[in-house]
């Protein structure tokens, strides 16, 4: 499976948002954790590493890899990196409470020395260690939810899959609103609030707070969807042929100029290479050269000849892609194409 583009996925996390971080290998932890240690420096915010299976080179290595030195963050201490167990089993005992205690602490110290808040994530396979009181560590996630709306901190959570069991990754997967793993990033609908347990029915208040995420889900769907349809009836109107693409280069959408010039329809082009359909084979390379400059950089420009026409007649475009952060159907590019003089036979 391709890896995704994290740093579209995560570009928009806020401090006091607890996120559960789950991969498969070290692959897919590296795709996610590199944006999210990136994000944060690139905003001015403290980032705090807790490693534990991995090592402060190779994370390192991530960042240099992503392309940024962290050498130099690390020499004005916005970056660092910390042992998992000797921050948080002190005296070999871990205590949940001492440790929000200490994470709340951080976030003030970190916003007193005029950093815009603190960013924090942990391999979370410390917990696996023999001392006293990691098995704790769910009453620390748990009352990490009641710290983390109001405070300038953000908290990712990696959890290793082949490292825990699903019976406790059925726990942890209750205890954090969000998830970042290989299908991306996430609404969590099956996120229990731990403020149900102090109800006088918790049982009925964690129902009523599910089926409340579940209803609040369906509605931001159905907004998307009508948002969707109205951005095609308005491209619709567009006499330039004009395609949505993903960050992996498939169709999301096509108007209605696009099905004509290039001879295909929405329903048989969505979730399709848009390279496959809109460019010869010749130049299929060129196009996903451009998509892949448009997301990085924001917009990219060039010239594809002998796109297939509607009628089969060869087509010479001037392309232009830029990239959308916002709306529907998502996170995604749109590229539009202008007709040049026909390319003669």
């Amino acid at each position: 499976m391709p890896i995704r583009d994290y740093l579209q996925e995560l570009v928009d996390l806020r401090p006091g948002e607890h996120v559960l971080g789950l991969f498969d290998s070290e692959a897919e932890q590296r795709a996610w954790v590199t944006p999210f240690l990136a994000e944060g420096l690139r905003r001015g915010e403290k980032v705090c590493y807790l490693f534990d299976t991995r090592t402060p080179e190779q994370i390192s290595e991530y960042l240099r890899e992503g392309g940024l030195e962290p050498g130099d963050y690390l020499a004005t201490g916005q970056l660092s990196f910390t042992e998992a167990q000797s921050a948080l089993i002190a005296g070999g005992c871990f205590d949940p409470d001492l440790a929000l205690a200490r994470l709340a602490a951080e976030t003030l110290a970190a916003v007193d020395e005029g950093y815009t808040a603190l960013r924090w994530t942990a391999e979370m396979t410390w917990v696996l260690r023999p001392e006293q009181g990691c098995g704790r560590y769910l009453e620390f996630e748990c009352k990490s939810n009641a710290f983390l709306p109001d405070s300038l901190c953000l908290v990712l959570c990696q959890y290793d899959r082949a490292r825990f069991t699903p019976n406790q990754l059925l726990e942890v997967l209750a205890l954090h609103p969000q998830i970042v793993s290989v299908e991306g990033r996430h609404e969590n609908l099956f996120f229990a609030d731990p403020l149900h347990m102090s109800a006088e029915d918790p049982c009925r208040e964690l129902l009523h707070g599910r089926l409340r995420r579940m209803q609040n889900w369906h509605r931001r769907l159905r907004a998307t969807e009508r948002e969707r349809e109205m951005i095609q009836h308005t491209l619709d109107a567009v006499s330039l042929p004009v395609a949505a693409l993903d960050a992996e280069g498939t169709v999301l959408f096509l108007n209605a100029a696009a099905e004509a010039a290039f001879g295909c329809s929405l329903c048989s082009a969505h979730g399709r290479p848009g390279w496959e359909l809109l460019a010869t084979p010749e130049e299929q390379a060129a196009l996903q050269g451009l998509l892949a400059r448009a997301w990085q950089e924001g917009e990219a420009e060039g010239q594809l000849t002998a796109l297939a026409q509607g009628d089969g007649t060869p087509q010479a475009w001037s392309v232009r892609l830029c990239r959308a952060e916002t709306g529907a159907p998502g996170r995604h590019v749109i590229l539009t194409c202008w007709p040049v003089e026909p390319v003669k036979a």
